[in-house]
């Protein structure tokens, strides 16, 4: 009966230890190329925006993106070039308003909503010389491993303008402000890619997030793991002993 307890025991450490062993090794199929589950096919780990001017489409809108694991909200910054009249964000959740010099938060933008679009009118006064707008939204992204986030920022050119005022869709510079870890792409479609990303309408790239914090969650998981193999080891030796013994005699 002893050594039974000890066997159990000693299984249920190993258990719990190739449990942890999974939960950390796991690799997702968020970034698979074949996968039916495969992000690039999943609108919910988007961030699809759009920015529109009324008049030329030369200048780029630059776009800055601020998120870490402890944060509730993403933040969306955009600086706008003169003449963009709207922006257009595939969140009906974003709120976003006019950032005025010194961080002051202006006016909540307009809003107008279309389907699974936000449309967000800029402001008259910013529209002839442009300026900087600041959106929240819940986070977009899906889990790649264990220290490992993935997203796709797409340059959206699909929402119908004409019952909005019409326009033209702008390039968009994008730069991420990643501050859990180092990132990199994973993939890319019709983006210049450099110190920061130009995204032409119809672009997209999949951005891959390492997260430094999860890093230490797994380095914490590993002792553990240890921990439970070396006490399942002894307990299994312990509940074996008896046998042992008898042979020896």
């Amino acid at each position: 009966m002893r050594s039974l307890v000890w066997a159990t025991l000693g299984g249920i450490c190993f258990a719990v230890a190739i449990g942890l062993t999974w939960t950390i090794a796991h690799v997702t199929t968020a970034l698979s190329a074949s996968s039916e589950d495969r992000l690039e096919i999943d609108p919910a780990g988007w961030y699809a925006v759009s920015v529109v001017s009324g008049g030329s489409a030369e200048a780029p809108a630059q776009l800055n993106y601020d998120y870490t694991l402890q944060d509730d909200l993403v933040v969306l910054s955009f600086d706008l070039p003169a003449g963009v009249t709207q922006i257009i964000v595939a969140a009906v959740d974003a709120a976003c308003w006019e950032a005025r010099p010194g961080g002051a938060r202006g006016e909540d933008l307009w809003t107008f909503d279309e389907g699974n679009y936000r449309h967000l009118r800029i402001p008259q006064a910013m529209v002839p010389v442009g300026g900087r707008v600041v959106c929240n939204l819940a986070p977009r992204i899906r889990a790649a491993s264990f220290t490992t986030s993935a997203t796709v920022f797409y340059n959206d050119p699909r929402p119908e303008l004409a019952s909005t005022g019409g326009g033209v869709f702008l390039p968009i510079e994008l730069s991420l402000n990643n501050r859990d870890g180092p990132y990199d792409i994973a993939a890319s479609n019709n983006a210049v890619l450099g110190d920061s990303v130009l995204l032409r309408p119809d672009g997209n790239i999949t951005v891959r997030f390492h997260s430094m914090q999860m890093g230490e969650v797994r380095d914490w998981y590993i002792l553990v793991i240890g921990v439970l193999v070396g006490f399942g080891a002894a307990m299994v030796i312990e509940a074996f002993r008896p046998l042992i013994e008898r042979i020896g005699r």
